[in-house]
This record gives C-alpha cells, structure tokens and sequence, in this order.
C-alpha cells in the first residue's frame, strides 16, 4: 500500500507540474494577473465590509447618544429605563402567528367568494335564481336524508358539493339527451 500511495502523489505532482508549466505558456493567463486581481477583489470586499459595519457603528452611537439623552432626563437609574422602555427584539412568535392567521384568513375568503360567484353563474342554468337553486338543492338533500333513515336531517351547504352536484347533474342531462 506504501508504494501505490507513493505513485498517486507523484502522479498528482507531476500533474500540478504540467498544469502551471501550460499556464505559464499561454499568454493570456499569467499568475501574477490573476493574483492581483484576486487582490484587488479581496481589497475591494474588504472595504465594502469595513464601510458597513463603520455605518452600522455609526448607527448604533447615534442611537446610544439618543438612548443617553433620554436616561439624563429621567434621572440615573438604568435598570428602571430599561424596564420601561425595552426594545423590541425582532419579531415575536405571538405577532408572526397573527399575521399568518389574517393571511390565512383573507386568503381562504379570497377563495370562498370565487367559489361563492362560481356556483351563482352555474345555480342560473339550474333554477331561475341561486336562491331558487338553494331551496331545491336544500329540499333534495332532506329527501335523501330521509331516505337513508334520518328523522329530522340537518343539512349543511357545501359550496364543493354544490358545485360537484351542479356538474354531474349537467353531465346526466347531456348524456340522456
């Protein structure tokens, strides 16, 4: 196992050889041009980085020279200033639930008022009016219910099943026809 390993690295070796012996004879490749440009990149991103953060420390002293002013006015006890005036760190879980919940909520009534307009333009093939269509899908169910053992069946109204039970019904009549 010595020797083979011994051959993969010199194997390796001379491959590193040969690939900067061809780099150095193409003449659009130089590694003295491409480190300076590593450098100058490097340089570059490091200014960036340092121009942010002196922005963000400048904030940051603003907002303490501010926070200083303000305990001067209310005396010296900075345990009671903090106690009363916490800041807010970030986003807390009862406020990211809230808003998911009224996302959730005005998307769901988004789609239950597309249904809901959906089902009235196909209710007026089937009856004069959607509240005609109602009373007769609402007077059907009961007979099923019935039919299937329920002495006083209460009926829910599913805008799904409507809808279903428009389009089959549609299907039945076209294909008696």
């Amino acid at each position: 196992m010595g020797r083979e390993a011994f051959e993969s690295e010199r194997a390796y070796l001379e491959h590193l050889w040969r690939r900067e012996v061809a780099l150095y004879k193409r003449d659009d490749v130089t590694f003295k041009n491409f480190e300076r440009e590593y450098m100058l990149d490097k340089l570059n991103k490091s200014k960036l980085r340092n121009a942010k953060r002196d922005m963000l420390l400048r904030e940051q002293a603003a907002e303490n020279r501010h926070q200083m002013a303000l305990l001067k006015r209310i005396g010296p006890s900075v345990d009671i200033h903090e106690l009363f005036n916490a800041q807010s760190r970030g986003v807390s879980k009862a406020v990211m639930r809230r808003a998911a919940i009224s996302i959730q909520r005005f998307v769901r009534g988004m789609i239950i008022r597309k249904m809901l307009a959906k089902v009235k333009e196909k209710s007026r093939i089937h009856a004069g009016s959607f509240k005609s269509f109602i009373k007769y899908y609402y007077q059907l169910m009961k007979k099923i219910a019935r039919w299937h053992g329920a002495k006083k069946p209460r009926i829910h109204l599913d805008l799904w099943q409507m809808d279903e039970f428009m389009d089959k019904r549609n299907t039945m009549s076209t294909s008696l026809l």
